[in-house]
């Protein structure tokens, strides 16, 4: 479920109603008389892709270092761009919850 991109919440009926649209299909059974094929199916390879993934990014750190290094002597060299306007317009969009254009 992809929740819609505002600045307004989601409501619980507009969750309940992207549940509903799409309702889970189960498996059929598998047959006693035809023995079942030991392929992957699209599912479960895209499951399986996914863990590979995760487990990659958990190896690495969550932040990369060289560019916190590049930023962090940017500011100590005063190089930095800083808007005190950008950081006002910020700070207020957070406080009323709400995107700046």
């Amino acid at each position: 479920m992809v929740d819609r991109i505002s600045a307004a919440p989601v409501t619980a009926t507009e969750r309940v109603a992207a549940t509903r649209t799409n309702p889970p299909v189960a498996p059929a059974a598998p047959t006693a008389s035809a023995p079942v094929a030991p392929e992957a199916s699209p599912v479960v390879q895209s499951r399986v892709a996914l863990a590979s993934l995760v487990t990659e990014l958990a190896a690495k750190p969550p932040v990369d270092s060289d560019r916190v290094a590049r930023i962090r002597q940017a500011i100590a060299n005063g190089s930095y761009p800083i808007s005190p306007e950008n950081v006002a317009d910020r700070l207020i969009a957070i406080k009323l919850n709400w995107i700046p254009a």
